[in-house]
């Protein structure tokens, strides 16, 4: 819940403020994801690396989004045709740490999924609990 929180006043307030600079993509691949609190949480996810000049210089970074991402079961399944090696791509910073940025800018829906089904599961125990 309380990621989700910081996810949803990311992109509402602060994203609004992020100035924006042309970057290019430098690898784009498949990267095993497994999760160090929970022995379930795994696969494969997209693996960006991109560089961006600001006026403090130049960056590299590999974070696509502030949103939840997805995993899947076989890294031929990552999409990787949104970010082609050499592509120009728009790179959103932050003014005040500029080597702090994102490629996509946008709320991902996805993002809702846990809080969904956390208030739900919240739910059932609270009427299970007290009924």
């Amino acid at each position: 819940m309380f990621t989700f929180s910081r996810i949803l006043f990311f992109y509402i307030i602060t994203i609004k403020k992020w100035k924006k600079a042309e970057g290019f993509i430098i690898e784009a691949d498949s990267s095993f994801y497994q999760s160090e609190t929970d022995v379930d949480t795994q696969g494969w996810k997209l693996m960006v690396r991109y560089s961006y000049t600001t006026d403090e210089g130049k960056f590299i970074n590999n974070e696509i989004s502030k949103n939840t991402g997805s995993l899947v079961t076989y890294p031929g399944w990552v999409d990787k045709k949104e970010y082609e090696v050499g592509k120009s791509v728009w790179v959103y910073y932050n003014p005040k740490r500029h080597s702090d940025s994102v490629l996509e800018n946008k709320f991902g829906y996805g993002s809702l999924v846990p809080l969904i089904f956390g208030t739900i599961a919240i739910t059932v125990a609270y009427v299970n609990l007290f009924d």
